[in-house]
């Protein structure tokens, strides 16, 4: 999926885990119809560089072919590439169907690019709501679609903002996306543009539970996000982003030296008990045992903090934990590389 023409040039954070991928980084001061630098990341075991937007959804349906799908006969692309409009037909007849891959292919959309890739009630973004739509079509479910990432744990919310983010970029901490952010209400209408999809949304662990203004803003946007959210949208919460990097993040430590496994669990348990009581006031139809958190969603196993020592810390002692998650970084596999000749 791409970003609308208009939209603000923001990187995106390549992030790994089950049955999720996302477009790769590529430099902020690419414009935005040059996507020589999207990187399609199909599963979480490889990493493909390619030259045209389109090659995402071709790719994808040529790894596809090999599965058990619901039968469609063609699939048509169309994409802006750096020469003008392509268009590409897939055959793929042969697919059969199967509830086994129900969401299997989803995407992971940084917090900080979700409008642009969602758009807003007056200017939605119909391109990525046509692929989701395409999508649908072959695997029989549409994409879930994760909004989260590094700057979930940047970002504010300010219910006076007259639009929906607010992002300023330091080049010293990240070149890939803002890490100064502000959110206001019409960030939520991003959630009403692709209809039939189900979202998890990430909530500010990295400042929401290290100071009063964090904390103040994770309580402020509950509410707007319960109702942006209502209707069968929401699949899950999550609560911070690769919290075992908080001490040692290269955008910036958010967390002391000290920062350990029996801390993490304290300020996650007391956050999102704080969360539970808004839910529980502004939307009780997310209190059943249906809804829950993906969880830890650290960066991976060999960092500071451990997920099975947050378990042994008391981590999912609330029983609210209803998926695990942890990320894989892949390498990128280069250009010429023969699992891109096609």
């Amino acid at each position: 999926m791409v970003p609308q023409q208009n939209a603000r040039d923001s990187g995106q954070i390549l992030r790994h885990k089950a049955h999720i991928f996302s477009p790769c980084p590529r430099s902020r001061r690419q414009p935005l119809g040059d996507c020589i630098n999207y990187y399609l990341c199909l599963l979480p075991i490889i990493s493909l560089p390619c030259g045209l937007c389109t090659a995402t959804l071709f790719l994808l349906l040529t790894a596809l072919k090999s599965s058990t799908m619901r039968p469609l006969s063609i699939c048509a692309i169309f994409s802006q590439t750096l020469v003008g409009t392509a268009q590409y037909l897939v055959n793929i007849s042969t697919i059969q169907g199967s509830d086994v891959f129900d969401g299997y292919v989803s995407f992971s959309i940084e917090f900080s690019s979700f409008p642009d890739f969602a758009g807003n009630h007056s200017h939605p973004n119909t391109y990525s709501g046509q692929l989701l739509e395409n999508l649908e079509k072959i695997s029989g479910s549409k994409p879930y679609i994760r909004v989260g990432g590094n700057t979930q744990d940047y970002a504010l919310y300010n219910a006076s903002l007259p639009y929906a983010l607010n992002g300023t970029f330091d080049d010293k901490r990240s070149r890939d996306y803002p890490t100064t952010i502000f959110i206001g209400p019409s960030y939520f209408e991003s959630y009403d543009t692709w209809e039939g999809v189900q979202f998890s949304h990430g909530l500010n662990l990295g400042l929401g539970g290290n100071n009063s203004v964090g904390w103040q803003s994770l309580l402020e946007t509950v509410p707007p996000v319960c109702k942006a959210l209502g209707g069968g949208k929401l699949y899950m919460w999550q609560y911070g982003n690769e919290a075992d990097l908080f001490a040692t993040s290269t955008q910036g430590p958010v967390r002391p030296p000290s920062w350990n496994e029996s801390t993490y669990v304290w300020q996650w348990l007391n956050g999102t008990r704080a969360v539970q009581k808004l839910v529980d006031e502004y939307c009780p139809e997310f209190s059943t045992e249906r809804y829950g958190y993906i969880a830890p969603a650290f960066g991976g196993v060999g960092n500071r903090l451990k997920a099975p020592a947050a378990w042994e810390a008391g981590l999912n002692s609330e029983g609210n934990i209803k998926l695990f998650s942890t990320h894989k970084w892949v390498p990128r596999i280069p250009l010429e590389s023969p699992l891109v000749s096609f």
